[in-house]
């Protein structure tokens, strides 16, 4: 993980033991969304997310996303690349934003 860049933190809170495939399925579906909502909002750049299992604890997991957001149009700011990760995850979802 590079220090400093803007991510998201991730807590599955589980009461029963989770399928392995599940919990894999989990994280590269929020992946997946990710890259998508990147090509609906920013057409010119493209999306990538890295998974890190930070912690697993009795009853939950926690693990942090990294979305990076391709460079190719130079136009994008530190800044913006912020705004986008913060509204990807703030769109319909339970998932808290932790910046850098």
């Amino acid at each position: 993980m590079a220090g400093g860049e803007p991510h998201i933190i991730l807590t599955l809170d589980t009461k029963e033991p989770i399928e392995l495939g599940a919990f894999v399925g989990l994280f590269s579906s929020i992946g997946n969304e990710y890259e998508r909502y990147i090509k609906q909002v920013a057409p010119d750049l493209s999306g990538d997310a890295e998974m890190y299992i930070r912690e697993v604890h009795s009853g939950s997991i926690v693990a942090d996303m990294m979305p990076w957001i391709s460079m190719a149009a130079p136009f994008i700011d530190s800044v913006e690349k912020i705004m986008m990760i913060e509204k990807f995850a703030n769109v319909g979802r339970s998932i808290s934003v932790v910046a850098w």
